[in-house]
């Protein structure tokens, strides 16, 4: 997905999480207030980690989960063509996987609310950015699940205090787009699957 596609994504997401709580976008949260959503979703993957809630691994209820998943859909469409709202419940939903979705569609969110309030450019969205976590909270490949959401954590807060916040917009944005590869998996699939159990569950 190329970032001007990301930018096509974020402001479907943007929409989709107000008009899911039937809210206006302009509702006079703070930046905070959504902050710690993130925070908290952050929180909530890294607790399914620890109870090894994981769609990929045979050990969490000796499934595979998400070809499980993919096989009811698939089976769901070819009866109905639509998306499995219970499919989703019983393989998906509540993982660490579904958890750091979450992370990446409130990221978005909120960096698209700011975007809106401060009336930032599409272009300076997609521009490249040098934005980055923080690797002095030693993120690799071989840091703990826990160590990744608290790096992350401390980037994203750090930044809300050092940053304008007409800037923070892209921040967010760029911050993002590095969730799939700190943690290792298929953040695009889970996101687009997560938006269409909102979408189904939209109110």
């Amino acid at each position: 997905m190329t970032i001007a596609e990301r930018l096509e994504q974020a402001k479907e997401i943007y929409q989709l999480l107000f008009e899911n709580k039937g809210q206006n976008a302009s509702d006079g949260s703070s930046v905070e207030h959504y902050l710690m959503k993130i925070i908290g979703s952050l929180s909530e993957a890294d607790k399914a980690n620890e109870q090894g809630r994981d769609v990929n691994t045979h050990a969490y209820e000796n499934k595979n989960h998400k070809e499980a998943y993919k096989a009811w859909q698939k089976q769901h469409k070819e009866a109905h063509s639509s998306f499995s709202k219970i499919a989703y419940e019983e393989h998906i939903l509540g993982t660490q996987q579904d958890k750091l979705a979450d992370v990446y569609i409130g990221l978005m969110g909120l960096a698209m609310k700011i975007k809106e309030d401060y009336n930032v450019s599409d272009e300076k969205m997609i521009k490249p950015s040098g934005v980055g976590v923080d690797t002095r909270c030693d993120v690799s490949k071989r840091a703990l699940f826990s160590e990744i959401c608290y790096a992350l954590t401390k980037s994203l807060i750090n930044h809300l205090h050092y940053l304008n916040l007409h800037y923070m917009p892209v921040e967010l944005f760029h911050y993002s787009q590095q969730i799939g590869d700190l943690f290792a998996f298929d953040l695009d699939w889970h996101v687009a699957e997560k938006m269409k159990y909102l979408q189904a569950t939209k109110s």
